[in-house]
């Protein structure tokens, strides 16, 4: 659910009114739609709905309290994912889709997953004791994304 609401709102319906735009030939037009869809509020919601989102899922009290820490992470880790989203489904709409596919699935695969595996499971011993765990695997996946 925390990932479609920027991808239907932020990345589909930019690119869309950009394409619109570009189409008519409202250069002007489509740089100011490519600024107000990439504007973000989303991380600082979610920041602050925090406590809700989780009593929403749970009752349980400690799985609230073990959760409040990894959702903050997750906070940033939105924050520049709405950012990304809408990036690439403006690029999209200016007809550039090669080179963002590539760098998004090497980012992704390499530093996300591969370093969320290599912190989170502590590979080679080197992981502070903070990154280790579901906290270092979101950490990871954050970093690739800012």
């Amino acid at each position: 659910m925390l990932y479609i609401t920027p991808l239907s709102i932020g990345g589909v319906a930019s690119a869309t009114l950009v394409s619109q735009a570009l189409g008519a030939e409202r250069f002007d037009a489509a740089r100011l739609l490519v600024r107000y869809g990439i504007a973000c509020v989303y991380g600082a919601a979610l920041f602050a709905l925090r406590p809700y989102l989780l009593e929403a899922y749970t009752p349980d009290s400690q799985v609230i309290a073990a959760a409040m820490p990894l959702l903050a992470i997750v906070v940033f880790y939105h924050f520049f994912d709405v950012l990304q989203i809408a990036t690439v489904f403006v690029l999209r709409a200016y007809k550039v889709a090669v080179v963002p596919t590539v760098i998004y699935a090497v980012a992704l695969w390499g530093i996300g997953l591969g370093g969320g595996y290599l912190l989170g499971f502590d590979v080679g011993g080197y992981a502070p004791a903070w990154l280790q765990g579901a906290r270092g695997f979101w950490v990871a996946n954050s970093a690739w994304r800012g």
